[in-house]
C-alpha cells in the first residue's frame, strides 16, 4: 500500500517495528520516521495496519500513542481489521482532540494489495471520507462508503467470516475429491464455472494447487472469525460458525498458527512455507 501511494505522488512518512518493510518503502522514497510519536507529529494523515485489536489500541491510545501527538484537524485512517467497538473507542479519543477518524479496512490479500486493486469499506464521516478519496483510490480499486464510525469494521469482519467458511467447506470437498480419487484440477475447473464457486476457491485453492501460499495465517483466520462472532452477545445463534472455527483450532493443535494457511490443506497439495 505503502508503495503504490508512493507511485501516486503522495509523500509517505513510515514506521514499523520491522525494519526489513521500512527499507523497503524508503528504497522507494518513503521518509523514515523513528516512533509513532514522531510519525504523527511529522504527518497531516496517519494510516495505521495492524494485527490485530490490542496492537492497535496501544498504538492509538497508548501514552505514546498517535493520537497523543497528532495536531486538531488531521485524520487517522485504521486500516486494520478490528471490532467495531475498537474503531467507537479510538474515535470517542479522537474527537476529543479534534482528529477524524475512518475506519478502512481492506480485502483482497498481499496480491491485491501489490497491484493496488484491493477492495476497500470506510466508515466514518462522509466529509472525511471525501477529502481522503483519492488515496483509498490510490491503494484499491473498489472503495465502499458504508456509513457511520464502525460500520466499515462490522461488514469487514462478515466478509471474512463468510470466506472462511467457504474456505473449509473447500477443504472438506477436496478431502472427499482425494478419497473418490477425482481429478483435482478438473475439480476445480468445473466448480470454478459452477455454483460451488468462490472467491476462495478461485483464488486460495488455485495458489495452493500450484504449492503456493496463500499469504494469510491460521492465527489471522481465528482472530478475524472470534472477533466477526463477538459482534453478536448470543453465540450460539451461530451454529455453522463456532463449528468452523473450532475445526481450524483444532487441526491447528501442536503446530504454529503463524505457518501458512495452505498448511492446512498440506493432506491433498504440496505445501511451500
Amino acid at each position: 500500500m505503502v508503495l503504490n501511494l508512493l507511485r501516486k505522488g503522495f509523500e509517505v512518512h513510515v514506521y514499523d517495528i520491522a525494519e526489513e518493510r521500512v527499507d523497503i518503502a524508503v528504497k522507494s522514497n518513503a521518509v523514515k520516521e523513528d516512533s509513532i510519536k514522531t510519525l504523527a507529529e511529522n504527518s497531516d494523515l496517519v494510516m495505521l495496519s495492524l494485527p490485530k485489536e490490542e496492537i492497535s489500541l496501544e498504538v492509538t491510545l497508548g501514552e505514546d500513542g498517535a493520537l497523543s501527538r497528532m495536531r486538531r484537524g488531521s485524520i487517522l485512517i485504521e486500516l486494520s481489521t478490528v471490532p467495531p467497538i475498537t474503531i467507537q473507542r479510538i474515535n470517542e479519543k479522537a474527537e476529543q482532540i479534534g482528529v477524524d477518524v475512518l475506519d478502512a479496512p481492506v480485502s483482497g490479500g498481499r496480491s491485491a494489495a501489490e497491484r493496488g486493486d484491493l477492495t476497500i469499506m470506510v466508515g466514518g464521516k462522509y466529509e472525511t471520507f471525501l477529502r481522503c478519496k483519492a488515496i483509498f483510490e490510490s491503494i484499491g480499486k473498489r472503495v465502499y462508503y458504508v456509513g457511520g464510525s464502525g460500520t466499515a469494521a462490522a461488514i469487514k469482519l462478515l466478509n471474512s467470516l463468510i470466506a472462511i467458511g467457504n474456505l473449509m467447506i473447500a477443504r472438506e470437498a477436496l478431502l472427499i475429491a482425494k478419497n473418490q480419487k477425482v481429478d483435482l484440477k478438473k475439480l476445480h475447473e468445473i466448480i470454478n464455472a459452477s455454483t460451488g464457486q468462490s472467491w476462495m476457491w478461485s483464488n486460495w485453492i488455485v495458489e495452493m494447487m500450484k504449492g503456493g501460499k496463500t499469504g494469510s495465517t491460521p492465527r489471522i483466520m481465528i482472530k478475524d472469525m472470534t472477533y466477526a462472532m463477538a459482534m453478536l452477545a448470543d453465540t450460539t445463534k451461530l451454529p455453522i460458525s463456532s463449528k468452523v472455527l473450532d475445526m481450524i483450532v483444532s487441526l491447528t493443535s501442536g503446530t504454529s498458527q503463524d505457518e501458512d494457511a495452505n498448511t492446512l490443506f498440506n493432506f491433498v497439495f504440496p505445501v511451500s512455507n
